[in-house]
């Protein structure tokens, strides 16, 4: 009963909070880009039917457009700003920073998702960034909305779903602006 409950609070707790706020940023953040929310309509109309149904054969997240949207929103809106602090197995130096066994180290994921040297004017929102492939360095280490590897997020899949169906449905029923003077 204890390994329901936890896995229960995990999935409805931990999952839905980051979810919400990612998809309450991005809404804030499409709501200064009138253009980017027709596009988000548009894919909407694509996807689902009259009565809010996904349409016969469509997949919500097939659609190449939401996928992209979905990586440009998970790297600039993304809940992971740093890594859990790790402690130093043995002295190391990396480049000229020397780290002794026993120190705390953790990366701060912030700096390198909006960094001009991973990519090209990281302030925009521009979801046509994630066309072209990344290479697999840059995309394992700078873009990393669930974390990597054997301690990656696993609502990931349930995250971005509830991302994607919250914002369609959202501008498909709803026209919305940044108000004036905010």
């Amino acid at each position: 009963m204890q390994d329901i409950v936890g896995n229960v609070n995990i999935f409805v707790f931990a999952g839905t909070d980051t979810s919400q706020n990612t998809t309450e940023v991005a809404l804030c953040r499409m709501a200064e880009l009138p253009d980017m929310i027709k596009l988000l309509q548009t894919a909407s109309d694509r996807v689902y039917d009259q009565g809010s149904w996904v349409t016969s054969g469509a997949r919500l997240e097939g659609d190449l457009f939401l996928r992209l949207w979905l990586k440009e929103v998970l790297r600039i809106n993304s809940v992971t700003i740093r890594s859990l602090p790790r402690q130093a197995l043995e002295d190391v130096t990396i480049k000229d920073i020397k780290v002794q066994k026993g120190d705390m180290v953790c990366a701060d994921l912030q700096n390198i998702k909006c960094s001009p040297l991973y990519f090209e004017d990281p302030e925009l929102f521009n979801p046509d960034r994630f066309i072209k492939p990344m290479s697999k360095d840059v995309e394992r280490y700078a873009y990393n909305p669930f974390w990597q590897g054997k301690r990656n997020c696993i609502g990931k899949n349930l995250g971005q779903m509830m991302i994607l169906i919250i914002v369609t449905q959202f501008c498909k029923m709803y026209d919305f602006k940044k108000p004036d003077g905010i």
